[in-house]
């Protein structure tokens, strides 16, 4: 974690080294940085305002982000089930195409994406978009 916040001064130009001192003055190790209180944030903040608020900002985010699940649309270790619902979303399509399954490791759908549109008897396919979706949805790779 001292790496990414020594990054974060140094990406904004500020003399990492001495912004990590004060930040290990205030947070040494193994103390929790989200159990501020509300004194020890401010006077933190008032060392380098504008820097200090936005790494609290910053940290508070990715806590945040780390701790939502993402919702899973239907299992795909049912087959039946599994089939059902792409039989729904294919519908009656007058053309081919290209779906992507997104999955997460626990096999559960979270989501589903027309990657391609071909005519009525071919689609054209590249694999580099379809694996360019797969890892912007953090999808599980498996290639068989």
């Amino acid at each position: 974690m001292k790496n990414q916040v020594f990054s974060f001064y140094e990406s904004l130009g500020e003399d990492a080294v001495h912004a990590m001192a004060v930040f290990n003055l205030y947070f040494p190790s193994g103390y929790d940085f989200f159990e501020l209180d509300q004194e020890t944030k401010e006077r933190f903040i008032a060392e380098n305002p504008r820097i200090n608020r936005a790494l609290l900002h910053a940290l508070n985010a990715g806590r945040k982000m780390a701790g939502d699940v993402r919702q899973s649309l239907i299992s795909a270790r049912h087959s039946e089930s599994f089939g059902r619902f792409a039989q729904s979303e294919l519908g009656s399509s007058n053309q081919e195409q290209v779906c992507l399954a997104l999955l997460n490791t626990q096999l559960d759908l979270i989501g589903w994406e027309v990657v391609f549109v071909g005519t009525l008897t071919e689609v054209s396919a590249s694999p580099r978009e379809i694996f360019q979706r797969a890892l912007k949805a953090n999808a599980r790779m498996s290639i068989s």
